[in-house]
């Protein structure tokens, strides 16, 4: 969708400064930016303070503190049926409070505050419980299979069946 184009509720796409979006609220005249990247909005009441805005955020969120000095913390989640278990090591704390974090191909990213509650630090104690997952997650598969072969036993019409032999 073309940027001119974005309209979210009273909100009127004006223009993309610095990666960020900002918006014109009809409702309450104020200025809106978004920034999916920094995973970070702002409401403003001028255009000019918006725009400050997101220069001092971005000059201040360049540097990070590293966490607990320099010490890595290793994190994971456990996975759900659409995507693997994750495993991350954060790496630094941004100004605005949102941890860095290096995949296990070396690249840094931020974690999305959204995100925060599914990551815990990995303990060797869960290892068993792991192992007991992965059993149940096999069987889990195997009995959707067993659904999938059954549902194409079903003998159906369908609708698109009932049109075409109305119509043709």
């Amino acid at each position: 969708m073309e940027n001119q184009d974005k309209v979210y509720q009273d909100k009127v796409f004006i223009s993309e400064y610095r990666g960020w979006d900002i918006y014109f609220n009809t409702r309450d005249e104020s200025f809106y930016a978004h920034s999916e990247n920094f995973d970070r909005e702002q409401t403003k009441k001028t255009y000019s303070s918006t725009k400050k805005f997101i220069d001092e955020f971005i000059k201040d969120n360049q540097n990070f503190n590293p966490v607990e000095a320099r010490v890595h913390i290793v994190v994971q989640t456990l996975g759900t049926i659409y995507e693997s278990s994750k495993i991350i090591t954060l790496i630094g704390l941004r100004k605005d409070g949102t941890f860095l974090y290096q995949d296990k191909n070396g690249e840094k990213h931020q974690l999305s505050k959204h995100n925060e509650r599914d990551y815990f630090i990995v303990n060797s104690e869960n290892d068993f419980i792991f192992k007991e997952l992965e059993l149940l997650k096999l069987e889990r598969n195997r009995i959707y299979e067993l659904i999938r072969e059954k549902e194409l036993e079903v003998k159906k019409v369908t609708v698109e069946d009932i049109r075409k032999q109305l119509f043709g």
